[in-house]
């Protein structure tokens, strides 16, 4: 997707004109921070063209809501007139379910990993008296080498 193509597809979105130079900077700023959610596409997704179209519509959702709420208020209150807008409500760009949808495309990896075990280690032998087996000058740890 081109900057032009985001930047119709942003208007579409929001019936607000959008400026090329101050999303070419937006741009910058979010694709800076989907990588920093997706560490393992830090040297893939480098543009908006890198990016699949999961995370584009993502992104431009973000951007959306930063053209029509760019100091991201929630509430506001002028005299007796009040309203309240949908906003990721945390100062965050992203929602949760859009940091969901990033770190699933990106596949990185959730928080619990597993390793092989390619060699078991000897068992203890404790059935020797004299022997304390869990003193570290008398336990054979080659097999961790």
């Amino acid at each position: 997707m081109t900057l032009e193509e985001l930047a119709q597809a942003i208007e579409d979105r929001t019936g607000q004109p959008v400026d090329e130079a101050w999303l070419a900077q937006v741009v910058a700023e979010i694709l800076a921070y989907v990588r920093l959610l997706a560490p393992c596409k830090i040297d893939t997704w480098l543009t908006i063209d890198d990016l699949p179209p999961d995370i584009i519509a993502v992104v431009v959702a973000a951007i959306s809501r930063i053209l029509v709420n760019p100091r991201g208020l929630r509430q506001e209150t002028i005299g007796e007139y009040s309203y309240t807008i949908n906003s990721t409500g945390n100062g965050d760009l992203f929602t949760d379910t859009e940091k969901r949808i990033i770190a699933s495309v990106a596949g990185c990896g959730g928080s619990f990993k597993s390793i092989t075990m390619s060699v078991v280690p000897p068992p203890i032998d404790l059935a020797t008296p004299d022997r304390d087996a869990w003193a570290e000058d008398q336990l054979d740890l080659r097999w961790l080498r």
